[in-house]
Parts: structure tokens; sequence; C-alpha cells
């Protein structure tokens, strides 16, 4: 038993949450998982869900279960995908709040849901890009990110900002989200391009354009707007805003009172 189960954490990166899936290829069953946990190698954490009896793992960890052992497409997008990348600085005055994306479809695992990772879980399962789980959500762009033995999928930088623009449903949302795309000079044209072709929600387009215009990134004049859905008509993105004439999308008046 000592030889399997030290050739088990050999091959079991650090920081990470292990399904039953995965033990079972690893030779380790239901049963001989159970030995293991009362021999305290390993601790359980919800249904077919194990941690390292001492490891301390985190939501991060649990991802990496999601995406290389349960073969899910669901990986951290929007506000969280840019703060794992230096573009979201904040203090939450609460519960830190992890948004993770996923394929339409595609639900999130009991263990994942039930067990304490010290943060709030924000699931979203969206066709934004994409009707099926077939792999189109990933179909144009997905980054990475390394925590020590292992890594995980993310959203880039740009398929993150229309992630943070699909959730702008009001005034707060909308200042919040607006100053982080104020500091996102850096994005790729053509990816954003791609996405704005590829995107089905006209809000999401309308507001990418509206805050590239309103801080003059320079990214946006190298985009061909030919085929992009912008629809049609007047879209109410927030409640007693002014309406941009140019995009016909009603925004916070601060923003625009900023801006004159």
């Amino acid at each position: 038993m000592a030889s399997k189960i030290n050739q088990l954490l050999n091959n079991w990166p650090s920081g990470t949450v292990a399904l039953q899936s995965w033990l079972n290829q690893k030779g380790v069953n239901r049963q001989l998982a159970r030995e293991y946990c009362s021999g305290q190698w390993l601790r359980r954490i919800g249904h077919g869900a194990y941690i390292r009896h001492a490891d301390k793992v985190d939501w991060k960890g649990a991802v990496y279960a999601l995406q290389n052992h349960a073969d899910l497409s669901i990986w951290p997008g929007g506000l969280t995908a840019l703060s794992l990348q230096g573009f979201a600085h904040y203090l939450p005055v609460t519960k830190e709040t992890v948004h993770l994306f996923a394929a339409p479809g595609t639900r999130l695992p009991s263990w994942m849901q039930q067990h304490n990772w010290g943060v709030r879980l924000s699931f979203h399962s969206t066709s934004m890009f994409g009707k099926s789980g077939s792999g189109e959500e990933h179909a144009l762009d997905i980054g990475a990110a390394k925590f020590g033995d292992f890594s995980i999928r993310i959203s880039s930088l740009e398929r993150a900002t229309f992630e943070l623009l699909y959730l702008v449903s009001d005034k707060d949302s909308f200042i919040a989200a607006a100053e982080i795309v104020e500091g996102l000079t850096v994005l790729r044209p053509a990816v954003i391009e791609a996405y704005l072709k590829a995107c089905r929600s006209v809000k999401v387009n309308r507001l990418v354009l509206f805050l590239a215009d309103h801080y003059q990134h320079t990214w946006l004049k190298r985009i061909n707007r030919e085929g992009i859905n912008l629809g049609s008509g007047k879209r109410q993105i927030v409640k007693d805003g002014i309406l941009d004439k140019k995009y016909q999308i009603t925004v916070p008046r601060e923003l625009m009172y900023e801006s004159g």
C-alpha cells in the first residue's frame, strides 16, 4: 500500500482536487480511497472529490479538477480572469466573488458547489459565443494561469472583457466595469474584432464599442466594424441614465458628465 500511495501522491499536483475518475485511472477505487482517508493520506471533500489530507486547496485547485479530471468546459472569466492577469485590482468589501463561466448546458458539480472555498462562486452558463458544450466556447481564445505545481485555463483579456460587460446590469456594475475597461489599453484588435463578430449579445457589442470610444483606446481604430451585430433601436442598460446617441444605449450620468 505504501508504494501505491507514494506513487499516487507523486503524480498529484499539490494544491489540487482529485476526482474519483482520476483515482480509478491510478488504480485507486472507492474502497481503497476510503482506506487512504482512514489512514489520513486523503481527505474527502464531497462526492467523488478528494484532497491530500494536509493540503491547502482553494477554488483554483478545484477548477483544475473540473478541467483536467472531469473534462468540463468551465473556466474563470470576467472580473476574476482580469484580476488574475493584474487588470482588476480591488479589495472586496465582503467575501470575494469568483466568476466561473461555462459552455451552455454545463453544470457545476455538487462537490464544487457545497464545499466552502472561502469565496462566493458565481456560475454563468452562457451561449454568448456558441450554442452547445462541444467546445465552441473555447474556439476563439483562451489563456492560462499557473499556480505553483499546476495551471488552469482562464479567459484571455479580450474574452474576459466581453464576459465582464455581459454581467453589467445596473449603474454600479456599469461604472465598475468602465473603470476596468479604461485600463485595458493592451487588448489585441484582431481578437477583439473576432469576438465582436462572434458575440450574440447586442448589449455587449455596443458596450465594448462605447467604452472603447469613451476612453479613446487606440486599438479601436484597427477594428473593421463590418459584420458586427449591433441590432437596432435603443437599449436601456441602466435606469435613469443618459442616452448615448451614437450607440443608442443608456449610460450612467456620471460617465457622460465625466466625458463632457
